[in-house]
Order: C-alpha cells, then sequence, then structure tokens
C-alpha cells in the first residue's frame, strides 16, 4: 500500500512539472511570435526607407525574463524608470533577435544594425517594439555589466523563429 502511495504521488510531480513546463513554453512561443510581428510591423511603418527592398531575416531568438524589483536601491530606482512603460508598468521580459535587414540599402549584402531588434513586454500586457537593447541601455547609464540582479533567466531559442521574408 506504501509503495503504491508513493507512486501515486511520484506521478502527480512528476506530471505537475511536465504540465508546469509546457505552459512555461507555449508562454515564451507566444512571446516570441508577437515580438516578431511587432518588430515586422516596426520595420514596415517605421524603420525602413524607399529605397529599401525590405529585406527582413530574423535570426536566433532570445526571451530575456527579467526581475521586476531588486535588493539593491539603486538598480530598483534604474529598473522604476528605465525598466518602465509610461503607465508605470514593469518590464517582466524581452525578445531578441539578430535581424538582418537592407536597411542602408545595400541589396544583397544584409546587415544587422542593432536597431528595433527588440520587443519588451510590460506586466499590464503592453508590448513595445524598442530601438535599443534594454540591457544595452542599463550597461551604458551604469557602467554596470553584471547582470543578475535584473535578469532572471535567458530563453536561447537557437533557430527556432529563423525567417526570411520580403516586407515591401
Amino acid at each position: 500500500m506504501k509503495i503504491c502511495f508513493a507512486v501515486v504521488i511520484c506521478f502527480g510531480l512528476l506530471l505537475s512539472l511536465f504540465t508546469f513546463s509546457v505552459l512555461a513554453e507555449d508562454t515564451t512561443a507566444q512571446l516570441c511570435e508577437n515580438a516578431i510581428d511587432l518588430m515586422k510591423q516596426t520595420w514596415r511603418d517605421e524603420v525602413f526607407r524607399d529605397d529599401s527592398d525590405g529585406y527582413f531575416e530574423v535570426a536566433h531568438t532570445r526571451v530575456i525574463y527579467l526581475y521586476t524589483e531588486s535588493d539593491d536601491d539603486k538598480t530598483t530606482a534604474f529598473l522604476k524608470e528605465y525598466f518602465a512603460n509610461e503607465n508605470g508598468s514593469p518590464m517582466t521580459a524581452y525578445v531578441e533577435c539578430t535581424l538582418y535587414t537592407d536597411y542602408f540599402s545595400s541589396a544583397p549584402y544584409y546587415s544587422d544594425v542593432l536597431r528595433s531588434h527588440c520587443v519588451a513586454f510590460y506586466e499590464d500586457g503592453t508590448a513595445v517594439c524598442l530601438v535599443k537593447s534594454p540591457i544595452e541601455i542599463f550597461r551604458a547609464r551604469t557602467f554596470e555589466t553584471k547582470y543578475d540582479s535584473i535578469i532572471k533567466e535567458i530563453v536561447d531559442l537557437d533557430g527556432k523563429y529563423n525567417e526570411v521574408c520580403y516586407l515591401k
């Protein structure tokens, strides 16, 4: 009887861990899909010049989950000032990727100009395509290169969301 009870408990724990893992993967997938759609819209509507051919290649996507507070008062103040939207909602994650585009109208050579290649997601459900990476902004303003106080987890998706398209 005790063995049967132990097996049932182990099975229940295993099932709950699997369910949590699947839910986390679904959240990450949804963030990536929403981010890439928003990047495409931003590049189509705001970034590409008239003489560009509209080439847009997504490579090496990753999701960076963030802390919204820190043990360090200075970092917490920075997070509230720079990692929040205009409503004060904290950034909980952002998706970044390598983007090869025809930004310089240099087809057939496409380059990563490190512009509008990440999308921030906020606690209130809003999202925005950022011109620069939040971590790069943090480093430039604080001269800090230890990110363990702001980065909770990085999910590297390698080439899962790689794609090539023309936005014009």
